[in-house]
């Protein structure tokens, strides 16, 4: 019964989760042809400073509204980060008004980002909160009038000629729409809570989940940060549209894995709760890592022996590089995939601290290994090669680990 609920929540969780994706898969041979290589490579710079951002801000305390299900705890959460993303703000408005952050375009970009910051956490409140809820079939609903609305406007403003900006701002409505989407549901939401601001209850919160931001945060803090540093290499080692290559490819081939690891990690953290005993839960680890290969194979297959050639068909002649990219790096996409869709089983047995050691390994190699090939002289088609491997090498390390730290039988017994 239990796996039967498990396995329909996966299906609500999908089946916007991949009609969204499908629609943006189905723009991007028209987006590939309104938008040149720079302009994704803005964008991702953009998106990339933005997601450091919005975990300075707090996003990821959000995630305890599902694994605890308590009215003041959601409370509190919603008045920390509303109170941290006001200072986060007023940071970004002085670096702008300074003119530092040139390199990620930071002066250009500082109101996009402040704006981005406050639709990020709305978006994110009503995001988990659906899941601490239940409501898989509404938030899955919602992803899909989020794409269509942030699809529909990359195409307009694509056709006017805005660039960067048009792919920016068609991220930000799309987001817009998926919190106006769920509002319309809940519409007392906006007075359901009063924010928390006296220090003593502010620095009971800390306390509590002190652990929890500790490896939590700490987690996606050094994964959003190594991918903004390795952006900024190849940004600096190559030029901003050679990562608009890479960044396509990544949209094409990365964000819908992506996706399906962030929602797959989450139910999985849910299911794998309800068990009693390590050996069911071990059971569980070996089943979902079996259903975890099925995308993982499919997407290697496919873009190792054809990758520059479905790119140049579908996106234009134009995006070749993207498909050569794509051939490289797609081992150490799945590798990654495979790791973050099970980055939240530790949790259980409160060990926060393996997922952050490994966070620190898939997000870190990349620069360490940019780095060194680029001082011996290797391309940087090579270097992603080299990656490719080791970070295939690491999911298979990370898996194993999991199953070793759920073996121990004297755990059943306690």
């Amino acid at each position: 019964m239990k796996e039967n609920k498990f396995l329909k929540d996966i299906s609500k969780f999908f089946s916007g989760a991949i009609l969204a994706q499908l629609i943006s898969f189905l723009l991007s041979p028209v987006l590939s042809r309104l938008y040149i290589p720079r302009d994704f490579g803005e964008f991702t710079l953009y998106v990339q400073v933005l997601s450091v951002v919005v975990i300075l801000s707090g996003s990821s305390l959000f995630l305890l509204l599902p694994k605890f299900k308590d009215k003041y705890i959601t409370k509190s959460t919603l008045s920390i980060v509303s109170i941290l993303s006001l200072m986060v703000s007023i940071l970004l408005l002085i670096l702008g008004a300074l003119n530092i952050g040139q390199e990620i375009l930071l002066p250009k970009y500082t109101a996009y980002l402040i704006i981005g910051l406050v639709l990020n956490q709305i978006y994110a409140y009503f995001h988990f909160k659906s899941i601490s809820e239940r409501e898989f079939f509404k938030n899955s609903k919602a992803k899909v009038v989020e794409r269509l609305g942030g699809s529909s406007t990359n195409l307009v403003l694509g056709y006017y000629g805005l660039g960067g900006i048009g792919l920016i701002l068609g991220n930000l409505i799309g987001q817009t729409l998926f919190s106006i989407y769920y509002i319309g549901f809940k519409i007392k939401v906006s007075y359901e809570y009063s924010l928390i601001t006296k220090w003593i209850e502010i620095k009971k919160y800390f306390e509590k989940f002190k652990k929890h931001i500790i490896f939590q945060s700490g987690n996606h803090l050094l994964e959003f940060g190594f991918v903004l540093l390795f952006s900024i290499l190849i940004t600096k080692m190559s030029s901003i549209s050679e990562l608009g290559y890479f960044a396509f490819c990544y949209k094409i081939i990365n964000t819908p894995l992506n996706l399906i690891a962030d929602y797959f990690s989450q139910a999985a953290l849910g299911r794998i709760s309800d068990f009693s005993t390590d050996s069911h839960r071990r059971i569980f680890i070996l089943k979902i890592g079996s259903l975890l290969l099925v995308p993982s194979v499919i997407s290697f297959v496919i873009f190792k022996f054809w990758g520059p050639e479905i790119f140049s068909l579908i996106f234009g002649k134009n995006w070749e590089q993207a498909g050569v990219i794509a051939q490289a790096y797609n081992l150490a996409i799945v590798s990654t995939f495979f790791i973050k869709s099970l980055q939240y089983i530790p949790n259980i047995k409160d060990k926060h601290e393996i997922y952050t050691v490994f966070s620190l390994l898939t997000f870190g190699m990349p620069v360490a290994v940019l780095f060194y090939t680029n001082s011996i002289g290797k391309s940087f088609i090579d270097s992603l090669e080299i990656l490719s491997y080791g970070l295939s090498i690491l999911a298979v390390i990370f898996f194993l680990v999991l199953l070793r730290l759920f073996s121990n039988k004297s755990q059943e017994l306690a």
